[in-house]
């Protein structure tokens, strides 16, 4: 909802295929049902940054999108993650610590900032075809 004449009510939105990541996991420790895996990802910026549309700013003119809008980053973006992972009889449970560093600035010199993340989750199998799960996420 808007106050501007002309835009009391619009939508917005962009849509495509957006940046590409790439990643390799290894685990780096096992014991018992528990193990640590470490992953290093690599995100190519593939996704448009140049989405544009009708905006309350300029009426009747398409124009450049925000950047939460935008299909991609437009930057080179490490994605590293460390897991724990453990189980036992039908419950299995565990966290991962995860981020996204951007690598420079995109063709428009700005850079989204980086996403550091936790998660921790605990699933029970109970058959075969159904497996209920809880999963708590914290990401900036």
């Amino acid at each position: 909802m808007s106050i501007v004449p002309g835009f009391e009510s619009f939508i917005i939105e962009s849509s495509g295929i957006g940046d590409i990541s790439l990643s390799v996991s290894r685990p780096v420790w096992r014991r018992e049902g528990k193990q640590l895996l470490a992953n290093a990802g690599l995100s190519l910026p593939v996704g448009s940054i140049d989405e544009v549309g009708p905006t309350p700013r300029v009426s009747g003119t398409d124009t450049q999108l925000p950047f939460t809008m935008q299909i991609g980053s437009g930057t080179f973006d490490l994605t590293p993650s460390l897991t724990y992972a453990a189980g036992h009889n039908h419950w299995n449970w565990g966290s991962q610590l995860r981020g996204t560093f951007r690598i420079g600035e995109n063709d428009r010199d700005y850079t989204l900032g980086n996403r550091p993340g936790l998660s921790a989750w605990v699933k029970r199998t109970s058959s075969s075809w159904v497996s209920p799960s809880l999963r708590f996420v914290l990401q900036s």
